[in-house]
């Protein structure tokens, strides 16, 4: 694709942030990829700093044992919904399915997680 395709293409776009979000994940994504790490290695920057280190390490376990049984494309979604906090537009474009596709894979994984909660 050349540069003046590109432009094109960004101009076309609703949200042309989104496509930008989408570029620094996948960007961050590829080199996490290449130097053989993983985001869950990562400390959550959120986390309340009042939590007590089990409960905060109790928390990673479950999230890195969860987001092992899903799909990349599903950890991608739920990272740009509720990480990210893109709108369910954004999301779409972001990741190139409609917004039914969008919901349709968060949904799944919300109910994987709550199956997964009840057997931990």
């Amino acid at each position: 694709m050349t540069v003046i395709e590109k432009n094109l293409l960004i101009e076309k776009m609703a949200s042309p942030t989104a496509y930008l979000w989408r570029m620094a994940t996948n960007y961050c994504l590829n080199r996490l990829k290449k130097q053989g790490r993983s985001l869950a290695e990562f400390p959550v920057e959120h986390a309340d700093e009042r939590q007590p280190d089990e409960e905060l390490n109790l928390k990673r376990v479950f999230l890195q044992r969860l987001f092992s049984q899903v799909s990349q494309r599903t950890r991608e979604l739920a990272w740009y919904r509720w990480v990210d906090l893109l709108t369910w537009e954004e999301t779409a474009l972001a990741s190139g399915l409609s917004v039914s596709g969008v919901r349709k894979h968060l949904e799944k994984f919300t109910q994987t997680a709550r199956r997964f909660k009840e057997h931990v």
